[in-house]
């Protein structure tokens, strides 16, 4: 029997022991716990006026982008409207061109055989 009571001291040694150390962990979890939920809280006062400015600061890039998109539209017209009038001056202006320079030529040519005609 006093095997039977050492052991039973022991098991009863052993199971206080293992309390001692599971209330100790218990004690430093609750702790983190408290430290990560302080944490969680002041990163969530510092996240929504972050966000805030954020928010603001996209919808300034998107009135800046709205803007740019008008200038580029513009340009894009002013760039089709320069490119008609190329064109139209280009077949006005190619024809009449050529038909002066066929004209100079033809005065050239008979400016010179009158000349040395003469």
């Amino acid at each position: 029997m006093n095997w039977a009571l050492f052991f039973d001291a022991v098991i009863a040694i052993v199971v206080v022991v293992l309390a001692v150390f599971i209330v100790l962990v218990l004690i430093e979890l609750f702790k983190t716990l408290r430290s990560v939920n302080n944490l969680i809280k002041d990163l969530g006062k510092e996240i929504i006026p972050t966000l805030l400015k954020l928010q603001e600061s996209l919808d300034q890039i998107n009135n800046e982008l709205s803007k740019v998109s008008g200038v580029i539209e513009a340009v894009e017209d002013i760039s089709d409207k320069v490119n008609v009038i190329t064109q139209l001056t280009q077949e006005v202006l190619s024809p009449s061109l050529i038909k002066l320079a066929g004209i100079k030529e033809g005065a050239k040519t008979i400016f010179s055989k009158l000349l040395i005609g003469k």
